[in-house]
């Protein structure tokens, strides 16, 4: 069976399976090179205590990096000369799951961030306790 002939849900099942698989891959060997084994969130630990800032800034400030120049190559219509706009769209969800882990690791619990979690869903803001 190929491609065309698998109904849109299989396609969107398939399709998030493949990115997730390439994402994990590229977080694996990106934490290899950036972090220490035992903490794969070390190097932004080290930034925000360089920076004064908290490893969800300092995460966020990457997102924020990675948005501006995804904005540049599509809307700009340029060519990238560095790494692909798949790359860059792989690395926006390797952020936010960087990001999602950072605020689970501040809840300091499975439990406690599993109960905020299984509340009626919301933005996360101040109110909930995520984000400060």
């Amino acid at each position: 069976m190929d491609f065309e002939t698998i109904p849109e849900d299989s396609k969107r099942e398939k399709l998030f399976a493949n990115c997730t698989k390439v994402e994990y891959e590229i977080l694996e060997m990106k934490g290899h090179d950036y972090a220490k084994s035992s903490d794969f969130l070390s190097n932004f630990r080290i930034t925000a205590n360089l920076e004064e800032r908290s490893v969800e800034a300092v995460i966020l400030s990457e997102i924020t990096k990675k948005n501006i120049r995804l904005n540049e190559l599509i809307n700009g219509n340029k060519t990238p000369k560095n790494e692909s706009i798949l790359d860059t769209i792989h690395d926006l969800r390797n952020y936010g799951f960087l990001l999602y882990s950072a605020l689970y690791e501040k809840e300091k619990t499975a439990k406690n961030w599993a109960e905020k979690e299984n509340k009626q869903r919301q933005p996360l803001n101040a109110d909930r306790g995520l984000l400060k």
